[in-house]
């Protein structure tokens, strides 16, 4: 996680979790690794999000993209927010 807290603005965070911009960091390998940590960041504490990521991931599954959808799941799961 994060050493210093960044604020983001409504309208950034639904274009850093949107499932188009989640399409393409997926499917062009852009620093898929960084992405996902900072996804989990974003979901800590917040369920709703975190089940959207988690489906946006599914479904990236399905279509058959690389597997770069097994590296943000990795990085959800290790989060331990059940008390946030």
């Amino acid at each position: 996680m994060m050493t210093t807290r960044v604020d983001l603005s409504d309208v950034a965070l639904e274009y850093f979790t949107s499932s188009d911009f989640f399409e393409i960091v997926m499917s062009n390998d852009y620093a898929v690794n960084d992405y996902a940590r900072a996804l989990a960041h974003v979901c800590y504490g917040n369920e709703e999000l975190s089940k959207t990521v988690c489906k946006m991931a599914r479904d990236c599954c399905f279509e058959g993209n690389h597997p770069n959808y097994l590296i943000v799941l990795r990085h959800l799961l290790r989060l331990d927010d059940t008390n946030a």
